[in-house]
């Protein structure tokens, strides 16, 4: 007798309750910086904002017309404080 099994897929990350995609609203820059700080990456912290990586990027680069200011200050600093925070974790 042969069985179907069925597997189901839990997500990982729970995305937020989102906007239209891809549109940017002013507390994903918080968000953002908070996440990368401890280290998650900008696939994580596009999943968990429920947009694509690609937006994240066209949120932070200035010569893109999705340029968001505030956004593209958080998403470097997060940056720079995940690779910190990463080299600190691996060292120990």
């Amino acid at each position: 007798m042969n069985e179907i099994v069925t597997l189901v897929e839990t997500p990982l990350i729970k995305a937020t309750t989102k906007p239209a995609r891809g549109k940017y609203t002013p507390g994903y820059a918080k968000k953002c910086y908070d996440l990368m700080s401890v280290g998650k990456s900008a696939t994580f912290v596009a999943a968990s904002l429920g947009v694509t990586r690609d937006s994240l990027y066209k949120w932070a680069n200035s010569k893109d017309d999705m340029y968001h200011p505030e956004f593209a200050e958080a998403f470097d600093r997060g940056r720079t404080a995940c690779q910190a925070y990463q080299e600190e974790l691996y060292q120990n």
